[in-house]
């Protein structure tokens, strides 16, 4: 049986999509994943992920986001190739089942987009649109900033473009 969930692991530094699946979690996660709201997160080596399956940590309560090899890493691993066109966020969306939502339409498909290194719709030409530049201040800040730091400081971000959204579809 699993164990309420304590702890979500990413790798240190995480990029955007991690940090949208952390807030997914955190903001849709409760019902499937209990105690997902208030878990701590922490940065882990590949290393430290493949020490356990990813069932044995969930089962101990920790959820392993783009590291591990488990359902919310997209990344190739040892015995299996990169999951096609997903990201750590999309995986968790539709974990989730909210990946169909109109109000996270746009924001799970720029993410996913920047994820993997394309051009985002609502681009202004030069891959601005607002969480490009969200993601792309997250990579500089993890110079300057703890991992925590700039979760919080993204958090706000995607919340902010979340709530544009339902505003704009429910206008």
């Amino acid at each position: 049986m699993q164990s309420p969930i304590r702890v979500i692991a990413t790798h240190h530094r995480p990029h955007l999509d991690e940090i949208v699946a952390i807030w997914l979690l955190r903001m849709f996660g409760e019902l499937l994943f209990p105690g997902v709201r208030m878990a701590t997160v922490e940065f882990w080596s590949a290393d430290k992920a493949r020490t356990k399956s990813p069932e044995e940590w969930l089962n101990l309560g920790y959820i392993l986001l783009g590291l591990g090899g488990g359902s919310f890493d997209e990344h190739p691993t040892l015995v299996g190739k990169r999951k096609e066109e997903e990201c750590c966020a999309t995986l968790v969306a539709k974990a989730l089942s909210v990946h169909e939502r109109p109000e996270l339409e746009r924001l799970l498909a720029q993410t996913l987009a920047i994820d993997l290194g394309e051009r985002c719709q609502g681009d202004d030409g030069n891959g601005d649109n607002r969480l490009a530049v969200i993601a792309k201040h997250v990579k500089i800040m993890h110079s300057r900033k703890s991992p925590e730091e700039v979760i919080a400081w993204a958090t706000t971000g995607i919340e902010n473009e979340y709530e544009q959204q339902k505003e704009f579809l429910h206008a």
